[in-house]
């Protein structure tokens, strides 16, 4: 029988160059890219930010969006994880996101 585990695990590296099978961010709903998000979509050549303005990022506290091969990152997947709405915001959303 084969394990397929898991791991999570944080770090401050450079996001852009760290190589791991998945770089999971979290962003809200319809705000503009946070400054530590702008490197992530510098390097992928805007693709954050045209998602954004096209409305596809997930837009509900933790629905998902994996992107595969990610051009310009080390990571294999980039997965953006919806937050919800800034002021909507809670200990509860986090848990659900989590």
């Amino acid at each position: 029988m084969t394990s397929n585990r898991i791991q999570f695990s944080s770090t401050d590296a450079d996001a852009v160059t760290l190589e791991t099978d998945a770089l999971v961010v979290g962003l809200f709903a319809n705000q503009a890219l946070p400054d530590w998000a702008v490197p992530i979509d510098e390097a992928t050549g805007g693709l954050l930010e045209r998602l954004r303005k096209a409305e596809e990022l997930p837009p509900v506290p933790g629905r998902s969006l994996v992107l595969h091969e990610p051009a310009g990152l080390g990571a294999k997947r980039l997965v953006v994880v919806g937050l919800g709405k800034r002021g909507k915001w809670s200990e509860s959303v986090f848990a659900a996101v989590a």
